[in-house]
C-alpha cells in the first residue's frame, strides 16, 4: 500500500515519458546522471525526475557503504519498542512537496545529486565530522559555501528544508504542551541556519540546549 501511494505522485500520467516531458537539455543532463550512476535511462522513463534523484541518491549511498537499516530513523523506530511514534509530517505532504516541483526545478534536484555522486566520499567525511563534534557553526557554513558555488540550488533548500521548518515546529511546540515527555528526530539540516528549528524555537521562547 505504501508503495501504491509513492507511485501515485512518483509516475507520469500515461502517455507521458522523461523523454517526452523534458527539454532536449534536461534530458541529456539527466541522461547523463543516469549513466554516471549505473542506471539504465530505459527503465526509468515513467517515474518523475524528483523520484528518479531518489534512486540516485540511493546509488550514492551504497558507493559510500552506507545501509538503510542503520539511518537514524531505523535505528531509533527499532528503540521505540512499543511506544507511540508520531510523524512531523505525514508522507503524504513529502511527496505533494517533491512531486509539486517543475520539471525543470526536479531536474535541478538531479544535478544536485549528481555533484554529490562526484564528490560524495570526500562531503559525506567532512560532513560526519561536523555532525560528530554537534558544530552547528561548522555545518551552516559548509551549507552556505555550497551555495555560495552554486546560487541555483538554493531555492530547492528553501523549499526542501527552511519553508517546511515552520509547521515542524508547530508539531513540536504542540507535543511540548501535553504532559508526555517526547523525543524528537529531523535530519540534521532542518537544526541549522536563520530558519532551523533551533532559532524558530527560541523565538517562541522556548530554550534550546545542545548536550
Amino acid at each position: 500500500e505504501l508503495q501504491q501511494i509513492i507511485m501515485v505522485y512518483a509516475t507520469y500520467p500515461e502517455g507521458q515519458t522523461l523523454k517526452s516531458e523534458l527539454s532536449e537539455q534536461d534530458y541529456l543532463n539527466l541522461s547523463s546522471v543516469l549513466l554516471e550512476a549505473g542506471i539504465p535511462s530505459r527503465s526509468v522513463q515513467q517515474y518523475q525526475p524528483w523520484y528518479v534523484t531518489s534512486m540516485v541518491d540511493q546509488v550514492i549511498s551504497s558507493r559510500l557503504g552506507l545501509r538503510p537499516e542503520y539511518g537514524i530513523d531505523y535505528y531509533f523506530r527499532s528503540k521505540a519498542e512499543q511506544k507511540e511514534v508520531k510523524e512531523l509530517e505525514s508522507l503524504e505532504t513529502q511527496l505533494q512537496l517533491l512531486s509539486g516541483f517543475s520539471d525543470e526545478e526536479q531536474v535541478l534536484m538531479m544535478l544536485w545529486a549528481v555533484e554529490d555522486l562526484e564528490h560524495a566520499a570526500e562531503e559525506f567525511d567532512e560532513m560526519l565530522q561536523i555532525w560528530q563534534h554537534g558544530d552547528i557553526q561548522a555545518m551552516e557554513e559548509q551549507l552556505e559555501k555550497e551555495f555560495q558555488e552554486d546560487p541555483r540550488f538554493k531555492p530547492i533548500w528553501n523549499a526542501m528544508v527552511e519553508k517546511r521548518n515552520p509547521a515542524m515546529a508547530d508539531r513540536i511546540v504542540t507535543f511540548m504542551g501535553t504532559n508526555k515527555r517526547h523525543f524528537v528526530i529531523v535530519g540534521a539540516a532542518h537544526l541549522v541556519g536563520s530558519r532551523g528549528l533551533i532559532r524558530l524555537l527560541r523565538q517562541r521562547g522556548y530554550t534550546v540546549q545542545q548536550l
